[in-house]
């Protein structure tokens, strides 16, 4: 940023009011989706836990819950540590199980995200520090993950932690202060998600560029939480929770699961088009971003051809999110590396220059990594801190080149895609929550009793309608029994013993309301579980759901 960019920014400083005025309705929009949205995903598994915790909180992990698998298992199986569902469990404990008050609970990580990215912005995109942070907490990668998932109250606590270390890198006589408090929150945040590790060496890097070796030992603190939450975890069930957690990705699975994470990354950038002004005055930036794109094309063209059964949408859609990907990535590169030299002298200008964009560079490229080789799966929620990253380097290199119509007009794009897909994943999660109290309704007169099969939302749902789970190992249904499937849901498999069948009832189908709407979910993936096939989120004319109601009877001979 030149001399006179950081004049102009000290003169057009917004006000307190303005700025808190924003930064509270951002928050607003966000907390509108969430107070009353279903429970949806992998919210019932931290209900689930924090129930636990609730009748016994010393031991949660040593207690049993009914997730993802066909049987009852141990909870300490799950992938994440507990602090998000302690809290949930507090507010549980006091004023019981009520949603609505939890999404508020939640809410206030909502608020401190878009605070502290705001913060941020502030330090690195005077400019346009409020339109940039609207454009990250009413993007389509924020706004729709307004759950009571955990990677929001990650992102909030990361987020806090980078603004931290910001304040230590800039403040030499209490930097000392600034990276302990930066551990202090890192350990919190890696109690909630351990992603948050990723942070670690990021510490260390800041640390050691900067030259405060004495400021190495608020490491420990980091260290110190993690190993208390390891010994409480070997009290709870004899075991260290971080050290078991997940299955190790093959290798063969890496360069997939890349270009997946492109695919992603690239379907919740609409950012990206605020390079359009740039291509025109920058020779430099246009040869290297035409380079990029025939080179995603070609691969585009030689790999994506094996889904030539699908419809055009569909094909089109991921050419066009893998190349933004693509481009996302080349250009933060380019942002990055620029300016850099391997000549020593001039290597030490750089790095003198460019400190705080080298540290977002690395948290990006570091997160991603994590996500590409640890993540069970590739979602959109695992891009929430990655995101940021992103646009702060693009901030420095590019926004602040481009002028306020192109900022704005980039904002009206995301932010009516963050609101589409919000409207889109709320539906979604509300036809559980509707449909299990009326299928439950209408077949209660049976003599028999009614089972459901399926994870997620429905699983939270259907239980609270007073339908039994089905466990294959420890349930046995009876001629009568009625069984509810939906379709778009994991679910466990049905075992029948002696001479019963499952014969259809019943099919209860949801279409959508329109021919042709943005969907974040079908074919029991997209938005919280990407593949090449399976986008992040799509237009389809599916059905959004199907039920079928299933009666076990006896097996009639011929």
């Amino acid at each position: 940023m030149t001399k006179s960019d950081r004049n102009y920014a000290t003169d057009q400083k917004p006000g307190y009011r303005l700025v808190a005025a924003g930064l509270f309705t951002i928050w607003l929009v966000n907390t509108a989706f969430n107070v009353t949205k279903a429970v949806h995903i992998d919210d019932t598994v931290y209900l689930q836990i924090a129930m636990r915790i609730v009748e016994s909180p010393f031991r949660p992990m040593s207690g049993e819950m009914f997730w993802g698998h066909e049987t009852t298992e141990p909870i300490h199986i799950t992938n994440q540590p507990h602090l998000i569902p302690y809290l949930y469990a507090s507010v549980i404990a006091i004023f019981g199980e009520s949603e609505p008050l939890l999404h508020l609970v939640f809410s206030i990580f909502t608020l401190i995200s878009g605070l502290f990215f705001y913060v941020l912005a502030r330090r690195y995109i005077p400019n346009h520090a409020m339109p940039v942070t609207a454009m990250y907490c009413l993007g389509p990668a924020f706004l729709p993950s307004q759950n009571l998932m955990v990677d929001v109250p990650l992102t909030a606590t990361c987020l806090a932690v980078l603004s931290t270390m910001a304040l230590g890198r800039t403040d030499s006589v209490q930097s000392g202060k600034y990276y302990m408090i930066a551990a202090l929150l890192m350990g919190f945040a890696c109690l909630i998600k351990y992603t948050a590790l990723v942070f670690l060496p990021l510490l260390i890097i800041d640390i050691v560029l900067k030259k405060r070796w004495k400021c190495l030992s608020a490491i420990l603190v980091t260290v110190s939480i993690l190993a208390i939450w390891s010994v409480f975890n070997y009290l709870d069930y004899g075991g260290v929770h971080i050290l078991q957690r997940g299955e190790d990705i093959p290798l063969e699975l890496v360069p997939e699961r890349a270009v997946t994470a492109l695919i992603c990354l690239g379907a919740i950038s609409p950012f990206s088009i605020v390079i359009c002004p740039l291509l025109r005055s920058d020779r430099q930036l246009r040869i290297y971003c035409l380079w990029i794109i025939l080179l995603a094309l070609l691969f585009a063209s030689c790999q994506f051809g094996v889904y030539m059964d699908e419809n055009r949408i569909q094909s089109l859609l991921r050419t066009l999110f893998f190349m933004n990907g693509v481009i996302v990535v080349g250009v933060t590169v380019w942002c990055i590396g620029h300016g850099f030299s391997t000549d020593p002298s001039r290597l030490r200008v750089y790095l003198t220059q460019n400190h705080d964009i080298i540290v977002l560079g690395l948290l990006g490229f570091g997160l991603a990594a994590f996500v590409i080789l640890f993540a069970p799966f590739i979602a959109v929620r695992h891009f929430l801190l990655i995101i940021p990253a992103v646009l702060l380097v693009w901030g420095q290199r590019i926004i602040c080149r481009v002028s306020t119509r192109w900022v704005a007009l980039t904002l009206i794009i995301s932010t009516q895609l963050g609101i589409t897909l919000g409207i889109s994943d709320w539906v979604h999660a509300d036809l559980y929550r509707t449909y299990a109290k009326r299928i439950s309704n209408e077949y209660s007169g049976r003599t028999g009793d009614i089972w459901y099969v399926g994870h997620w939302g429905w699983q939270w749902y259907a239980s609270r309608a007073g339908m039994r789970l089905y466990d294959k190992k420890r349930s046995t249904l009876k001629i009568g029994d009625l069984v509810v499937s939906p379709f778009q849901i994991e679910k466990q498999r049905i075992s029948l013993t002696g001479n019963k069948v499952l014969s259809i009832v019943d099919e209860v189908t949801i279409q959508p309301k329109r021919r042709y709407t943005l969907r974040t979910l079908l074919n029991k993936a997209g938005f919280y579980s990407s593949s090449i096939q399976y986008l992040p989120w799509t237009i389809s004319s599916q059905p959004i759901e199907t039920f079928r109601i299933l009666e076990v009877r006896e097996r009639i001979s011929g």
